[in-house]
């Protein structure tokens, strides 16, 4: 795992590997886009059932509970990526069939491009990069 200074660093050096493979140029977008589906009101159609103090005004804008920014990566990213870079990598030989252009993507797409606003991952995004000496990306 290399380190970087900056997500603009970051971002140029995933770049380069994408010159090989512009299939990989939208994994980062999609890394970036990574947002939790806020919940929505729950409107009742009798009004008489209907209690404003069970609804939460400030919660309605907040992220479902349990989504992490770390499982959407696995279950929307990384499917792609192995079609793309390493061993799976179908057709004839290419550079980023080895194993270390596979593992600099994954890290590249999973410690930079990934945006992570579920608490579980920001703190242990900090941790590592406190720990890199990296600063941490918006």
């Amino acid at each position: 795992m290399r380190a970087y200074r900056s997500i603009d660093e970051a971002r140029r050096a995933f770049q380069k590997l994408a010159a090989n493979e512009p299939r990989l140029l939208p994994l980062w977008d999609l890394c970036g886009r990574a947002a939790p589906q806020l919940r929505v009101p729950d409107f009742v159609d009798d009004v008489y059932d209907y209690d404003p103090f069970e609804i939460d005004p400030l919660a309605a804008d907040s992220p479902e509970a349990g989504w992490c920014a770390e499982d959407y990566f696995r279950d929307h990213v990384k499917s792609k990526l192995l079609l793309l870079a390493g061993l799976h990598r179908p057709g004839p030989p290419h550079e980023l069939h080895e194993r270390e252009a596979f593992e600099e993507v994954y890290d590249l797409l999973l410690n930079w491009a990934l945006h992570r606003p579920c608490p579980c991952c920001v703190t242990r995004e900090d941790t590592a990069r406190r720990h890199s000496g990296s600063p941490a990306h918006p």
